[in-house]
């Protein structure tokens, strides 16, 4: 058929100036390939839907997912969503209208999706107030106000986010990590916990995709994880997550003035197990062969398992004016000297690592000695 787009499973046409991102594609892989690894899911809500492809992937790419439910305030988008629907053979109850109108009308869903144009913060309150029977879902909330989120407006962070941002090397998990605190701020109210599951950042956009369940101890416990704040010295590249609700102004390194951001999310942006499941899976969907997927899924097994931030290998050679060195090699000698090590997803010059600011100056001048 003409002008329809192929992607996974779906298949799909645009009308009336429905928007599609197909940068994007490798946000909607991962999480589709994330759905695989979860318990059978009765009801899945695709929120601000627009073509749908979202919620029709996640149907037709898994066995597990029952019953389809969507959203969206365009009359035009829903129109265009019932299109796709009928060409992927599908049916599925559509809600033409806002999140609030939809979150007060349906309240029983097992997975519920959020991606708005912007910041999903406007659209949480009632999310997880909706009265649900389960104690344990899944959600996964997109942002794609990263320029707020990554420090190029910071009184807009503080306005929406109610923490202080920073832009640096970090800002792409500082802004990561400040969604996640949100959000787990927000959750708490209503006495659910937030899980981490999958974290992704990529050019505009920040999804974060997490198991969320219902208990009043776990939700403090869940909304004290993200109490967390993150310190930073421009002048050493020193970094950390401290837990206090103040702190020094100089760095224990050098004494030099820090500076912070926060309150963000402290606690682990990955869960191993699930990561591991979802590489297992991958293996046997021939339609979502991809190298980037691929490439996602190694680096999230690897880091998955350091819960530190990543240092820009490039701004470290830079500052302390060493020249660059293969990355591949840092991470070995790195292990060799008993730290933690991996590539990262947020930057392709960083390393995520447990090792300190100088211990990373001393293995980089070493790898560049041992060359000359």
């Amino acid at each position: 058929m003409k002008n329809i787009i192929k992607e996974g499973l779906a298949k799909i046409k645009l009308q009336n100036g429905v928007f599609l991102n197909n940068k994007m594609k490798i946000c909607r892989d991962i999480s589709s390939l994330w759905i695989s690894t979860l318990p059978k899911i009765n009801i899945l809500v695709d929120g601000f839907c627009a073509s749908g492809i979202r919620g029709i992937r996640y149907k037709k790419e898994n066995e597990n997912v029952n019953q389809l439910i969507f959203f969206d305030r365009s009359k035009k988008a829903i129109e265009n969503l019932k299109m796709n629907l009928k060409l992927n053979n599908l049916k599925a109850e559509t809600f033409e209208g806002n999140s609030n109108k939809f979150f007060v009308n349906y309240q029983n869903f097992d997975f519920c999706e959020i991606d708005p144009f912007g910041s999903p913060a406007f659209y949480l309150d009632l999310m997880f107030w909706a009265d649900w029977k389960q104690k344990q879902r899944y959600v996964s909330i997109t942002a794609t106000d990263t320029a707020v989120l990554c420090g190029a407006h910071k009184n807009a962070a503080i306005k929406i986010y109610n923490s202080k941002t920073i832009n640096n090397f970090a800002c792409h998990e500082i802004g990561l990590r400040i969604l996640l605190g949100f959000i787990a701020r927000t959750a708490s109210k209503y006495n659910w916990a937030i899980y981490p599951q999958v974290s992704i950042s990529k050019l505009h956009f920040f999804k974060v995709l997490l198991k969320i369940k219902k208990s009043a101890t776990q939700a403090k416990n869940s909304s004290l994880a993200a109490s967390a704040y993150y310190i930073f010295c421009p002048f050493c590249l020193n970094q950390k997550i401290v837990w206090q609700p103040s702190f020094i102004d100089k760095c224990e390194k050098c004494s030099n003035k820090i500076v912070w951001a926060g309150p963000l999310w402290g606690d682990k942006i990955y869960e191993n197990s699930t990561i591991e499941k979802m590489k297992e899976n991958y293996l046997k969907k021939e339609f979502l062969k991809d190298k980037e997927v691929e490439k996602f899924l190694n680096y999230y097994s690897q880091e998955s398992k350091i819960n530190n931030f990543y240092f820009d290998i490039h701004s470290i050679c830079k500052k302390y004016k060493l020249g660059l060195v293969d990355m591949e090699s840092i991470i070995k000698e790195l292990k060799e000297n008993g730290f933690q090590a991996s590539r990262t997803t947020f930057n392709d010059l960083a390393i995520r690592t447990n090792a300190q600011i100088e211990d990373l100056v001393l293995i980089i001048q070493k790898i560049k000695k041992a060359k000359n």
